[in-house]
Parts: C-alpha cells; structure tokens; sequence
C-alpha cells in the first residue's frame, strides 16, 4: 500500500501516530503534529520495505568467540569472505586477503618483500583493528612479542592479523556442514 501526498496525511495520522508513545508528549500542537506524521511515514516506510529484524548468522557469532574479533570485524570477515569453501586452506585465504608477503624469486635467490595487498582493504582493516585488540591477551601476546623483538611492532601486527584470519578460517570451516 502506497502512500503519498497531502491526502495521505491523514490516514498516517489515524494508522500509526495515536498508538506511538510519542504522540503524548506535551508538545505544542505543531510540533505534536509534525511529529506524529513523522513517525506515521516512518511506519509506512518501514512497512513498504518489509524490514524486519534478521536472525543473526551462526557465522558472525562463531566469529565472535575469537578474542579481538567483535561484531563490525565478524561482519566484515562474513559478508567479504562469502564462501569459505572457496579456499581449501588458511594460506589461500590470507593470501586473498594481501596478508602475504610478496614473493621475487630468480634461480635460487629468494626475495620477500611487503604485503601484497591484494583483495578487499575492509578485511585488512578490520584485521589490524582486531589485532590491535588480541595481542594483550595470552595466546597472542607471546607471539606479539616474539616477533615484535625481532621485526617491529608493524610487522608483528601484520602477523597477528593473519593469524586470527587463520583461526577465522578454522571456524568457519568447522561450522561448514559435509554435502
């Protein structure tokens, strides 16, 4: 059901706005008004979309049970990922996620450089975020150290965040159901 225009006004008036709390508050009677037909056309709206709330994804919460990863990480880690079947192991998704280091090779000289980048910059965020939060707590922080001591508090970071990637991967394939 469509609703538009000045004759509309009335019936949002009538539907929606004397059930709302707030049409009883002590306001001047313009305000009351234009607060009623606010609340009427938020109503309406929020009918016509058939927004309702969703159930929350098994996903996000087992996310959630890593130490550092929290609802916007998990989120991100889910609607980014999509899939985790698409990757058989833990290092194809980090190296999805440009949390490897780029590799320059000739013969049998070996060079590593920076992280490659590649794929989506939300998930590296939220990863460093998350990581920003997981290496005070004791199974990361001993790792944190030990490669803080040796590379640098950049690159530590770095590395923490594609260990808890890795440990997203186990989860997720763990909730992952056999066909």
């Amino acid at each position: 059901m469509r609703l538009r225009g000045p004759l509309a006004r009335p019936l949002l008036f009538q539907q929606h706005a004397t059930k709302h709390p707030l049409s009883t508050l002590g306001q001047c009677r313009h305000s009351r008004l234009r607060t009623q037909w606010f609340v009427g056309t938020i109503s309406v709206v929020t009918k016509e979309l058939g927004y309702h709330e969703a159930d929350a994804d098994p996903r996000v919460e087992a996310l959630r049970s890593i130490y550092g990863v929290g609802l916007i990480t998990s989120m991100t880690l889910v609607a980014e990922i999509g899939d985790i079947s698409r990757f058989p192991t833990a290092r194809k998704l980090c190296a999805w996620a440009g949390l490897t280091p780029s590799v320059h090779n000739s013969d049998v000289k070996v060079r590593h450089g920076h992280i490659t980048k590649a794929g989506p910059a939300a998930v590296r965020a939220v990863l460093t975020e998350a990581s920003y939060q997981a290496r005070h707590v004791t199974p990361f922080a001993k790792f944190f150290e030990e490669v803080a001591k040796r590379r640098g508090k950049r690159i530590a970071t770095v590395a923490l965040s594609r260990k808890i990637l890795a440990r997203c991967f186990r989860v997720l394939k763990g909730l992952e159901t056999p066909a």
